[in-house]
């Protein structure tokens, strides 16, 4: 604080606009507010406040005064308007003016009695009762905004100043008068506390409530101006259906309290962070200013000469986003609303203002039949909400009441001839289809299927999987898909569940099964190897006895109503539960997709997910109604990428249903395919069961601007999909959304978005996602509590069943919901709904574990992935495989933790609960990992290898001989992978080579096989090509430099690399250009010899491309021309010197001060990383200045590139190359001495320029 020896001079502005009309002048203020209402002080110099006086009228004055709350707060502002007004009339009646003197006490005083008792005890006993009561802070309240907070650079205020009704307040004023220990703030603030949790969907929230601490710390404070202001947290969890009442309650009790120890909220705030690990802000960016009372009774009319209209009290603290500000003046109830414009439209405030009004009206409403004590005065939806709401469940269209089957009947006789399905060259036409169908209904039939018997199918994708379901459909049962590839106890125990008699399945899968946990099946039929032994409670069936079946109609038996199949999905128990779904379910779905995007005869489907995953249904069925046909891709086959995207490019497929894991896979593949893929023009892509990454869809629209996109969404408990979103690409082929909505509900679907009291949230708040109409289930199998307490009456119209999703979503104003996340523990990973629970269970199965928790976290890719901790018996370690065993025994791979780490006990919150907040974030950071035996890298290469898989895996230690899969490997992660290998050398590694050869000792030894050539690595291969042009490395550099650069060639040009023995690749380093020289040279002479050759220098490596061209023209093998960019000519060489000369930081200083670094490089090295690259920096600088250069000049023309801000040394003596080359053109490019990193570009096409004037 700075005093001031006495009074400055202050004079205010006047102005008249009378010349203006009363819009004018609107206006005129309107655009004085928004540029003065933001003005920033400068807080050491005076005066920190300005005043303004317009003129508007005669006798009519509009005045402006802002000042910094650093020297005002409220209550003085309505003490300075007194002193203010009784000036004036003191002026204007010619009087003496006299100001009324601060008695005894200034403002000096209190600052000092407050830095006083601040260091009190009592202050400390306060603070420590505070810092308990915001423990475990709640998240800040999040309202919708027009953007995110952080991405304003300068705030603004606006401000909606509203009058109340009087006789509406004074209603509430004899409600808080009349109710025991309620006074009206605590009254007023509960209703602010409802319309911020209406708002925001949140339970706890925290609202700042300014407090003016005058006479509680500082007696007889009363008149003194200044700012005593301090900003009084108040906490509250409440609920939605909480009364009004209630609420003021819990407000009075916590502000009583709260006053008993008074603390300052800004070393509150600051202690908090500290305690919390957090940045220092304010624990509220909503605040709740009354000042109601606080001016004495008519101050207008105690001027003789004044009549003073209400004021408009604007505000704007850093740090907030509405601040309401209510005070009277004489008879008016006044309520501002200070708002930050970047965040809020007016529109929106304005709506706020009528709903707290409206929550008011709701208080006092006499003809309400509850008490006002029970009102929770929360019917609040906003007129405009209601229509959309009406309007989007519209959503009645007739659709075929019939059974799958005879859908497909119908089309078979459409289409007889047209090819219906096709495996590895097989094709079926929709004839041969449904006669082999009829076929097998026949036999199962015989079997004793019946309508509703079920049928549990353990199969690999073929030919056989359309027939063998509809076949199954066709006898009047339904089938029960089953993964192979899930572990044997969870196979014996959906086949146990789900209680068929009849399993069809391959020979590979026989051992999968026991006999004594499946003995309900009485009837296995193998679809291929009828050698395999089988249990001997089961009765053997073949193919041949399918075979001798009739191919007649079988006659049909099932009513729409009736199942057609049941999928297992994940469960909270432990054991996964079977969803029971009808036909009149996949047929509303199935059709809607038929007419919403134009399915027809001319679509051509893919078969590549997994059966037992529901999506799958849109490509299993949708074609077969559509007159479309099938294509099947092995499970194998659809592993390697490549192969999946070859094999969607010849059966020209047109219509793609994956998941946004899959898609990104095949968006990261196209990049590295051996040869170019020709996908169909106007092909759509349906997106499912996870967040849409947008960069992926932007990236492919590259290659395929045609193509369309859909984003669905549903649980399988309601049909595959109830919700669609087409994704909009703009006019420059692109799509901006940040986030993809799922949509609106499809045909006889309704969705609801509800708070935990089944009321609807209002627009853009998160809410539980509720669905009903035709695509809801009948429930789970056996499973009769759980079904009741997921399908649940419908609360909006009170007709049906909804189901309940416990997905988080909100509706946006044009009617499209939006995903948040999950409410519960189930959660969707890479595509695949998990239950955490069931992973703890199978954890506790593990001998030794006694508590364990499941959780997603995110690794350093930002990617979702399942993390597990455990407590064991005396805090005793686990093997790793002795842990992942029994898992592997009891969990699909999917569903496998990626980490997991020992705990000593689970952290409980207050309330009982698992505290998952205080779990250490292992998916990313070192932490205490689960013991496993961990062989390091044994080698440079080894060790490279090793830190790449670290990185890609996001875990901290990998060992060589970790299998990619059980480390938290992935579809996606094996995609970011392959392409940081080929970075660093291993072009010839596959997708299938990590399925084959999953360790990195094995990936290794499978490159040393793919790769015939030791050093030289192929980045570019073209089929007819004009010339090969071999890149060097620089000093201490890898392959990885050029890769940017090698994206820049578009010529018909071959172009490699070469990895230097000893960098990197635990060979060794070879210490000198002459015995690098000599290598390559030997390896580049056996390469592509009717190719005309070109050699390209890199700083150091110019010397080992001079060595190479002296070599082949001593024995006359020809060489069309090198390139040398930031090559120091040898006469030049002793600079060098300061390479090691220094230690390493004077090294690093002086590269830096020269700009020979790549920076982006070093700053991803660790300090033995660092060591070691500048170790072999001074090496090869040591190879270079030891180099001899031979007398006479060489024949081969070279082309000598610098960066124009490269070293003077090199850009300035660039010419004295001329005493070595016959032939020598000279050319500048922008940058400096890393000017590759850059300007990769336009050093591509100098390049190729120069290569085709010399070929």
């Amino acid at each position: 604080m700075i005093t001031l020896p006495e009074y400055p001079t202050f004079k205010s502005s006047y102005e008249d606009i009378t010349s203006m009309n009363k819009e004018q002048q609107e206006t005129f203020f309107l655009q004085k507010d928004e540029k003065d209402h933001d003005h920033r002080f400068d807080l050491k110099e005076y005066p920190l406040f300005y005043c303004n006086i317009y003129k508007t009228g005669e006798d009519e004055h509009e005045l402006i005064i802002h000042i910094d709350h650093q020297i005002i707060d409220g209550f003085s502002f309505f003490q300075f308007l007194q002193e203010l007004t009784s000036t004036y009339d003191q002026f204007i009646a010619g009087k003496e003016i006299t100001v009324e003197q601060e008695k005894g006490l200034t403002f000096s005083d209190y600052v000092f009695v407050e830095r006083f008792r601040r260091q009190t005890k009592r202050y400390q006993n306060a603070m420590d009762f505070a810092l308990k009561v915001f423990k475990d802070l709640p998240e800040k309240i999040s309202i919708p905004t027009k953007c995110q907070p952080s991405l304003i650079n300068k705030v603004h205020f606006n401000t909606l100043h509203t009058e109340l009704d009087s006789l509406l307040m004074n209603k509430v004023l004899e409600i808080s008068s009349h109710t025991s220990g309620i006074c009206l703030n605590s009254l007023l603030m509960a209703c602010y506390f409802k319309l911020m949790n209406l708002w925001s969907g949140q339970n706890d929230l925290i609202i700042n409530m300014p407090v003016f601490n005058r006479e509680q710390h500082l007696p007889n404070a009363k008149n003194i101006i200044g700012s005593f202001l301090d900003i009084f947290p108040v906490r509250i969890q409440t609920s939605p259906q909480e009364p009004i009442v209630s609420i003021a309650r819990k407000i009075e009790q916590f502000v009583r309290t709260m006053l008993e120890y008074p603390i300052s909220s800004i070393e509150l705030s600051r202690k908090i962070a500290e305690q919390e690990g957090l940045k220092q802000s304010s624990l509220s960016a909503i605040i709740f200013s009354n000042s109601i009372n606080m001016l004495p009774k008519g101050i207008s009319h105690s001027s003789r000469y004044l009549t003073i209209g209400a004021p408009k009290v604007q505000t704007g603290a850093p740090g907030t986003y509405i601040d309401l500000v209510m005070y009277t003046w004489e008879n008016k109830w006044c309520f501002d609303w200070n708002y930050v414009r970047e965040l809020f439209d007016a529109e929106y405030i304005q709506l706020l203002s009528e709903q707290f009004t409206s929550m008011l009206n709701q208080l006092v409403d006499d003809t309400n039949t509850k008490g006002y004590e029970e009102r929770s005065c929360s019917n609040i939806l906003p007129l405009f909400y209601i229509k959309l709401l009406e309007q989007t469940n519209k959503t009645e269209h007739a659709y075929p009441l019939k059974t799958i089957y005879e859908q497909i009947s119908n089309t078979v006789d459409l289409y007889p001839n047209r090819e219906a399905i096709s495996y590895q060259g097989v094709s079926l036409t929709y004839t041969e289809f449904w006669k082999k169908a009829n076929q097998m209904a026949h036999f199962l039939r015989s079997l004793g299927v019946v309508r509703n018997s079920k049928v549990a199918l353990l199969l690999n994708r073929t030919l056989d999987l359309p027939i063998v379901q509809l076949g199954i459909l066709l006898a009047g049962g339904a089938y029960v898909p089953i993964d192979p590839s899930y572990p044997s106890d969870r196979i014996q125990y959906m086949i146990n569940d789900c209680g068929a008699e009849v399993l069809v399945t391959q020979g590979i899968h026989v051992d999968n099964i026991n006999s004594s946990y499946t003995p309900n099946i009485k009837h296995c039929v193998l679809l291929d190897d009828d050698s395999i032994p089988l249990p001997d409670t089961y009765r053997r069936y073949t193919v041949n006895d399918i075979n001798s079946q009739s191919m007649d109609n079988i006659v049909p038996c099932n009513t729409p109503d009736d199942l057609i199949y049941m999928i297992y999905t994940s469960g909270s128990t432990g054991q996964p539960k079977g969803t029971m779904l009808r036909h009149r379910n996949v047929s509303n779905f199935l059709n809607y997709e038929k007419e919403a995007f134009n399915v027809n005869c001319n679509n051509r489907f893919a078969l590549i997910t997994s059966y037992s995953f529901d999506m799958t249904v849109t490509s299993n069925w949708l074609p077969f109604i559509a007159g479309a046909s099938l294509h099947i891709l092995s499970d194998n086959a659809t592993k390697d990428i490549e192969k999946l995207l070859y094999f969607i490019d010849e059966e020209k497929i047109n219509f793609l249903n994956v998941t946004p894991s899959h898609f990104s896979m095949l968006v990261n593949t196209l990049g590295f395919l051996e040869r170019p893929v020709n996908l169909s023009p106007n092909m759509t892509i349906m997106l499912g069961a996870e967040i849409i990454n947008v960069s992926d869809i932007n990236r492919w629209l590259e290659n395929y601007p045609l193509h369309k996109f859909i984003n669905e969404y549903g649980p399988t408990e309601t049909t595959v999909a109830s919700t669609f979103y087409p994704i909009p690409i703009e006019e420059d082929g692109k799509c901006h959304l940040n986030i993809v909505p799922i949509g609106k509900p499809i045909y006889n679907t309704q969705v609801y978005v509800l708070n935990d009291n089944l009321e609807y949230t209002l627009p853009e708040v998160p809410g539980i996602l509720y669905i009903g109409g035709e695509g809801v289930s009948c429930g789970y199998l056996n499973k009769e509590e759980k079904t009741k307490s997921v399908f649940i009456n419908n609360p909006i119209t009170h007709e049906g069943i909804v189901y309940n999703t416990g997905d988080v979503v909100k509706m946006t104003v044009t009617g499209d919901i939006v995903f948040v996340g999950r409410k519960d523990f189930q959660v969707n990973v890479r595509g695949y709904r998990i239950e955490l629970g069931e992973i703890e269970n199978a954890l506790l199965k593990v001998s030794g574990i006694t508590e364990a928790c499941a959780e997603i976290q995110y690794d350093v890719n930002k990617q979702p992935v399942v993390v597990a901790f455990y407590v064991t018996a005396n805090n005793c370690d686990l093997e790793y495989k002795d842990i992942m065993s029994v898992l592997q025994m009891k969990i699909p791979h999917y569903m496998l933790p990626s980490a997991m780490a020992r705990i000593e006990q689970i952290p409980i919150s207050a309330n009982g609960k698992t505290d998952k907040k205080q779990l250490p974030n292992i998916a990313n950071q070192k932490q205490n990992f689960v013991k496993r035996d961990i062989v390091g890298p044994r080698n440079e290469r080894e060790k490279q290898i090793t830190l790449i898989w670290e990185k890609v895996l996001g875990i901290p230690e990998v060992g060589v001989f970790d299998n990619f899969w059980d480390i938290g490997g992935d579809s996606i992660r094996s995609v970011r992978l392959i392409k940081e290998l080929k970075e660093v050398g291993l072009t010839n590694i596959k997708l299938k080579d990590l399925f084959d050869k999953p360790t990195i000792a094995e990936l290794l030894e499978q490159e040393i096989e793919n790769n015939k050539v030791e050093n030289l690595i192929c980045m570019k291969k073209v089929s007819t090509p004009y010339a090969k042009l071999i890149c060097l490395p620089y000093a201490a550099g890898t392959p990885g430099m050029y890769s940017t650069f090698s994206g820049d060639f578009t010529g018909e040009i071959n172009l490699y690399t070469v990895q230097y023995p000893g960098h990197g690749d635990g060979r060794e380093i070879k210490s000198s250009v002459e015995e690098v020289g000599a290598l390559l040279a030997n390896e580049l002479k056996e390469a592509d010899k009717e190719i005309p050759l070109f050699i390209m220098g890199y700083s150091y490596s110019c010397y080992i491309a001079y060595d190479i061209c002296k070599r082949f023209e001593q024995e006359n093998i020809p060489i069309q021309g090198i390139i040398m960019i930031g090559g120091t000519p040898p006469t030049l060489r002793d600079d060098l010197m300061q390479f090691f000369s220094n230690d390493d930081n004077a090294l690093l200083d002086y590269s830096r001060a020269k700009d020979l670094l790549n920076e982006e490089l070093i700053a991803t090295l660790s300090d033995e990383e660092k060591h070691e690259y500048l170790h072999e920096l001074r090496m090869n600088t040591v190879a270079m200045v030891n180099y001899k250069f031979l007398d006479c000049k060489l024949k081969t023309p070279l082309c000598s590139i610098v960066g124009r801000e490269d070293e003077p040394t090199i850009r300035n003596n660039q010419h004295l190359w001329n005493n070595y080359f016959q032939k020598v053109s000279f050319h500048q490019l922008p940058g400096g001495h890393v000017l590759i990193t850059k300007y990769h570009a336009e050093l591509a096409k100098l390049i190729m320029n120069y290569i085709e004037l010399h070929v």
